[in-house]
Protein backbone atom coordinates (compact mmCIF):
# COMPACT_ATOMS: atom_id res chain seq x y z
CA UNK A 1 0.00 0.00 0.00
CA UNK A 2 1.35 3.58 -0.83
CA UNK A 3 1.17 6.56 1.14
CA UNK A 4 -2.59 8.36 1.17
CA UNK A 5 -2.45 11.51 -0.87
CA UNK A 6 -0.58 14.23 -0.22
CA UNK A 7 1.59 13.58 2.68
CA UNK A 8 3.23 16.27 4.08
CA UNK A 9 6.82 15.99 4.02
CA UNK A 10 8.67 18.97 5.11
CA UNK A 11 8.61 22.84 4.91
CA UNK A 12 10.65 25.00 3.11
CA UNK A 13 10.81 27.52 5.78
CA UNK A 14 11.00 24.82 8.45
CA UNK A 15 8.18 25.01 9.96
CA UNK A 16 6.16 22.59 12.17
CA UNK A 17 3.03 21.02 10.16
CA UNK A 18 0.15 23.55 11.10
CA UNK A 19 -3.35 22.21 11.21
CA UNK A 20 -6.37 24.36 10.97
CA UNK A 21 -10.30 23.90 11.54
CA UNK A 22 -11.78 24.99 8.74
CA UNK A 23 -15.23 25.74 7.38
CA UNK A 24 -15.76 22.80 4.78
CA UNK A 25 -18.31 22.21 2.38
CA UNK A 26 -20.64 19.57 2.39
CA UNK A 27 -18.75 15.97 1.40
CA UNK A 28 -17.00 13.48 1.92
CA UNK A 29 -13.34 14.13 2.35
CA UNK A 30 -10.25 11.58 2.61
CA UNK A 31 -6.70 11.99 4.28
CA UNK A 32 -4.39 13.84 1.22
CA UNK A 33 -7.05 15.79 -0.56
CA UNK A 34 -6.27 18.60 -1.55
CA UNK A 35 -8.20 21.46 -0.99
CA UNK A 36 -8.86 24.63 -2.65
CA UNK A 37 -11.20 27.71 -1.78
CA UNK A 38 -14.95 27.48 -2.95
CA UNK A 39 -16.43 30.09 -5.70
CA UNK A 40 -19.76 29.69 -5.82
CA UNK A 41 -21.75 32.16 -3.13
CA UNK A 42 -24.41 30.72 -1.55
CA UNK A 43 -23.18 27.43 -1.56
CA UNK A 44 -19.59 27.06 -0.63
CA UNK A 45 -17.66 30.51 -1.67
CA UNK A 46 -14.87 30.49 0.95
CA UNK A 47 -14.98 27.30 1.86
CA UNK A 48 -12.41 24.33 1.89
CA UNK A 49 -13.29 22.05 -0.74
CA UNK A 50 -11.51 19.14 -3.11
CA UNK A 51 -9.70 20.68 -5.66
CA UNK A 52 -10.18 17.68 -8.01
CA UNK A 53 -7.53 17.71 -10.75
CA UNK A 54 -6.44 21.28 -9.96
CA UNK A 55 -9.47 23.80 -10.77
CA UNK A 56 -7.73 26.52 -8.38
CA UNK A 57 -5.40 27.61 -6.18
CA UNK A 58 -4.73 25.27 -3.43
CA UNK A 59 -6.29 26.03 -0.13
CA UNK A 60 -4.74 23.11 2.00
CA UNK A 61 -4.87 19.53 2.07
CA UNK A 62 -7.26 16.94 4.36
CA UNK A 63 -5.59 15.93 7.80
CA UNK A 64 -8.56 13.58 8.40
CA UNK A 65 -10.28 11.10 6.25
CA UNK A 66 -12.79 8.78 8.18
CA UNK A 67 -11.83 6.06 9.99
CA UNK A 68 -8.28 5.42 11.22
CA UNK A 69 -6.34 3.37 8.87
CA UNK A 70 -9.17 2.73 6.29
CA UNK A 71 -9.47 6.33 4.43
CA UNK A 72 -13.15 5.47 4.17
CA UNK A 73 -13.47 9.16 4.11
CA UNK A 74 -14.60 12.09 6.77
CA UNK A 75 -18.45 13.15 5.49
CA UNK A 76 -19.77 16.54 6.18
CA UNK A 77 -23.59 16.87 5.41
CA UNK A 78 -23.95 20.59 6.84
CA UNK A 79 -24.45 23.65 4.20
CA UNK A 80 -24.34 27.08 4.04
CA UNK A 81 -27.81 27.20 3.29
CA UNK A 82 -28.65 26.01 6.40
CA UNK A 83 -26.27 27.74 8.29
CA UNK A 84 -24.94 24.21 9.95
CA UNK A 85 -21.51 24.09 7.78
CA UNK A 86 -18.88 22.12 9.78
CA UNK A 87 -15.21 21.91 10.21
CA UNK A 88 -12.40 19.55 8.78
CA UNK A 89 -8.79 19.82 9.83
CA UNK A 90 -6.75 21.16 7.16
CA UNK A 91 -3.14 20.92 6.59
CA UNK A 92 -2.74 25.33 5.90
CA UNK A 93 1.12 25.53 5.92
CA UNK A 94 2.11 27.62 2.47
CA UNK A 95 5.28 26.46 2.43
CA UNK A 96 4.33 22.28 2.72
CA UNK A 97 6.27 20.19 0.60
CA UNK A 98 4.02 17.36 -0.26
CA UNK A 99 5.15 13.85 -1.54
CA UNK A 100 1.98 12.66 -3.73
CA UNK A 101 1.82 9.44 -5.24
CA UNK A 102 1.83 8.77 -9.45
CA UNK A 103 -1.24 7.22 -10.13
CA UNK A 104 -0.44 4.21 -12.01
CA UNK A 105 -4.26 2.91 -12.47
CA UNK A 106 -3.96 4.04 -16.05
CA UNK A 107 -0.82 4.11 -18.60
CA UNK A 108 0.14 5.95 -21.90
CA UNK A 109 0.46 3.77 -24.98
CA UNK A 110 3.60 4.41 -26.60
CA UNK A 111 3.68 4.41 -30.12
CA UNK A 112 7.07 2.76 -32.08
CA UNK A 113 9.81 2.42 -29.12
CA UNK A 114 13.08 2.63 -30.76
CA UNK A 115 16.54 2.72 -28.56
CA UNK A 116 16.28 6.96 -28.16
CA UNK A 117 12.86 7.72 -28.62
CA UNK A 118 9.30 7.16 -26.91
CA UNK A 119 6.51 8.66 -29.13
CA UNK A 120 2.72 8.64 -28.10
CA UNK A 121 -0.10 10.35 -29.48
CA UNK A 122 -1.42 13.74 -28.10
CA UNK A 123 -4.57 15.13 -28.23
CA UNK A 124 -4.24 19.04 -28.54
CA UNK A 125 -1.12 18.73 -30.31
CA UNK A 126 0.51 20.42 -27.23
CA UNK A 127 2.05 16.98 -25.35
CA UNK A 128 4.82 17.95 -23.05
CA UNK A 129 6.96 20.44 -24.08
CA UNK A 130 9.83 20.93 -22.39
CA UNK A 131 10.13 17.35 -20.76
CA UNK A 132 13.65 17.23 -20.90
CA UNK A 133 14.68 15.94 -16.97
CA UNK A 134 11.49 13.69 -16.80
CA UNK A 135 11.23 10.14 -16.58
CA UNK A 136 9.02 7.72 -18.63
CA UNK A 137 8.62 4.74 -16.95
CA UNK A 138 7.05 1.23 -18.85
CA UNK A 139 5.20 -0.67 -16.49
CA UNK A 140 5.03 -3.61 -18.96
CA UNK A 141 8.53 -4.44 -19.24
CA UNK A 142 9.78 -1.98 -15.67
CA UNK A 143 11.91 -0.20 -18.43
CA UNK A 144 12.98 3.48 -16.82
CA UNK A 145 13.89 6.20 -18.81
CA UNK A 146 15.67 9.70 -17.96
CA UNK A 147 13.91 12.08 -20.87
CA UNK A 148 16.66 14.34 -22.54
CA UNK A 149 13.75 16.43 -24.63
CA UNK A 150 10.95 16.31 -25.80
CA UNK A 151 8.91 17.51 -28.98
CA UNK A 152 5.39 17.65 -30.28
CA UNK A 153 4.63 17.21 -34.43
CA UNK A 154 0.93 17.29 -35.27
CA UNK A 155 -0.31 15.17 -32.76
CA UNK A 156 2.56 12.78 -31.59
CA UNK A 157 4.38 13.84 -28.96
CA UNK A 158 8.26 12.15 -28.94
CA UNK A 159 10.28 11.67 -25.60
CA UNK A 160 14.14 12.05 -26.77
CA UNK A 161 15.89 9.14 -23.89
CA UNK A 162 19.20 8.12 -23.31
CA UNK A 163 20.15 5.14 -25.31
CA UNK A 164 19.17 2.19 -23.91
CA UNK A 165 15.03 2.24 -23.97
CA UNK A 166 13.75 -1.04 -24.08
CA UNK A 167 11.97 -1.88 -27.59
CA UNK A 168 9.58 -4.30 -26.38
CA UNK A 169 7.81 -1.28 -24.03
CA UNK A 170 4.21 -1.12 -24.79
CA UNK A 171 3.05 1.47 -22.38
CA UNK A 172 3.91 3.53 -19.10
CA UNK A 173 3.23 6.40 -17.38
CA UNK A 174 5.19 9.77 -17.28
CA UNK A 175 7.17 11.14 -14.04
CA UNK A 176 7.72 14.57 -14.10
CA UNK A 177 10.87 17.21 -14.34
CA UNK A 178 12.35 18.68 -11.21
CA UNK A 179 11.47 22.42 -11.13
CA UNK A 180 8.36 24.41 -12.58
CA UNK A 181 5.53 22.28 -14.31
CA UNK A 182 1.74 22.03 -14.36
CA UNK A 183 0.88 19.64 -11.72
CA UNK A 184 -2.27 17.44 -12.72
CA UNK A 185 -4.11 15.70 -9.63
CA UNK A 186 -6.41 12.51 -10.20
CA UNK A 187 -10.41 13.61 -9.91
CA UNK A 188 -10.02 12.65 -6.20
CA UNK A 189 -7.21 15.30 -5.46
CA UNK A 190 -4.90 12.55 -4.42
CA UNK A 191 -2.30 11.75 -6.68
CA UNK A 192 -0.59 12.37 -9.68
CA UNK A 193 -2.50 11.87 -12.80
CA UNK A 194 0.51 10.55 -14.82
CA UNK A 195 -1.11 9.25 -17.76
CA UNK A 196 -1.94 12.56 -19.04
CA UNK A 197 -0.49 12.80 -22.74
CA UNK A 198 -1.21 16.34 -22.74
CA UNK A 199 0.55 19.15 -19.96
CA UNK A 200 -1.94 20.73 -17.42
CA UNK A 201 -3.64 24.37 -17.92
CA UNK A 202 -2.85 25.97 -13.92
CA UNK A 203 -6.16 26.61 -12.11
CA UNK A 204 -8.24 24.70 -15.08
CA UNK A 205 -6.91 21.33 -14.56
CA UNK A 206 -3.58 21.39 -12.56
CA UNK A 207 -1.59 23.30 -10.01
CA UNK A 208 1.37 25.84 -10.64
CA UNK A 209 3.63 23.18 -8.79
CA UNK A 210 7.31 23.11 -8.57
CA UNK A 211 8.57 19.13 -8.45
CA UNK A 212 11.42 19.32 -5.78
CA UNK A 213 12.58 15.54 -6.75
CA UNK A 214 11.08 12.17 -7.82
CA UNK A 215 11.35 8.83 -6.23
CA UNK A 216 10.53 5.51 -6.23
CA UNK A 217 9.59 3.19 -3.34
CA UNK A 218 9.90 -0.73 -3.25
CA UNK A 219 9.69 -3.36 -0.93
CA UNK A 220 13.04 -4.76 -1.80
CA UNK A 221 14.87 -1.20 -1.68
CA UNK A 222 12.48 1.17 0.22
CA UNK A 223 12.92 4.82 -1.19
CA UNK A 224 15.49 5.48 -4.22
CA UNK A 225 16.14 8.89 -5.31
CA UNK A 226 15.28 9.30 -9.15
CA UNK A 227 18.95 10.35 -9.87
CA UNK A 228 19.86 9.86 -13.58
CA UNK A 229 23.80 8.76 -12.76
CA UNK A 230 22.23 6.00 -10.52
CA UNK A 231 18.75 5.25 -12.32
CA UNK A 232 18.97 5.20 -15.95
CA UNK A 233 19.09 1.92 -17.86
CA UNK A 234 22.19 1.36 -19.99
CA UNK A 235 22.28 -1.25 -22.33
CA UNK A 236 24.76 -3.81 -21.81
CA UNK A 237 23.64 -4.77 -17.55
CA UNK A 238 23.72 -2.92 -14.45
CA UNK A 239 26.10 -1.02 -12.85
CA UNK A 240 24.38 -1.27 -8.84
CA UNK A 241 24.47 1.63 -6.85
CA UNK A 242 27.71 1.75 -4.47
CA UNK A 243 30.39 0.47 -7.40
CA UNK A 244 33.10 2.79 -7.67
CA UNK A 245 32.73 4.79 -10.88
CA UNK A 246 35.55 6.99 -12.14
CA UNK A 247 32.98 9.64 -13.56
CA UNK A 248 28.96 9.69 -13.56
CA UNK A 249 27.58 6.43 -15.39
CA UNK A 250 23.86 5.59 -16.34
CA UNK A 251 22.58 2.57 -14.16
CA UNK A 252 19.80 1.02 -13.10
CA UNK A 253 18.75 -0.13 -9.60
CA UNK A 254 17.22 -3.58 -10.16
CA UNK A 255 14.78 -2.97 -7.72
CA UNK A 256 13.25 -0.77 -9.69
CA UNK A 257 13.47 -2.37 -13.18
CA UNK A 258 12.02 -5.56 -11.78
CA UNK A 259 9.70 -4.60 -9.27
CA UNK A 260 7.83 -2.55 -11.67
CA UNK A 261 7.11 -5.23 -14.49
CA UNK A 262 3.20 -6.29 -14.20
CA UNK A 263 2.26 -9.40 -12.55
CA UNK A 264 1.40 -11.34 -15.66
CA UNK A 265 5.55 -11.59 -16.52
CA UNK A 266 5.45 -13.00 -12.94
CA UNK A 267 6.27 -9.46 -10.99
CA UNK A 268 4.74 -7.58 -9.10
CA UNK A 269 3.92 -3.97 -10.13
CA UNK A 270 2.23 -3.06 -7.15
CA UNK A 271 5.37 -3.05 -4.98
CA UNK A 272 7.34 -0.11 -7.47
CA UNK A 273 5.98 3.05 -7.35
CA UNK A 274 6.70 6.52 -8.07
CA UNK A 275 6.24 9.46 -6.31
CA UNK A 276 7.26 13.53 -6.39
CA UNK A 277 7.89 15.77 -3.74
CA UNK A 278 5.96 18.97 -4.64
CA UNK A 279 5.91 22.56 -3.62
CA UNK A 280 2.42 24.48 -4.23
CA UNK A 281 4.02 27.65 -2.90
CA UNK A 282 3.35 29.26 -6.43
CA UNK A 283 -0.73 27.92 -6.64
CA UNK A 284 -1.25 28.38 -3.02
CA UNK A 285 -4.16 30.79 -1.60
CA UNK A 286 -2.49 32.27 0.66
CA UNK A 287 0.38 33.57 -1.33
CA UNK A 288 -1.12 34.10 -4.83
CA UNK A 289 -3.62 36.40 -6.56
CA UNK A 290 -7.08 34.78 -7.26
Amino acid sequence: MGMIGCHFIYDLAEAEIVVRDMLAANATYTYGQALMFGTTDGTDIGLVTSAGAGAGLLAGVSNEGGNEGDNSGKVLAGTMAAGTTETLKTIVNPNAVYRIEYDQSARITWGTVTDTTIPFTCASSEGHPNFGGGWAWSYDTGELDWVVSSETSSTTCTLTTVTGTDTDSDYGILIYPQGNYVVTLTSAATKIDADLVDVGTAKTDGFNGVIMGNLIHTQTHGWEKLIPANNAYPEGGYTLPGAAASSPTNRMNQGIRYMAAQTSSGKDMDKGRAYADVWFGRASAFTQAS
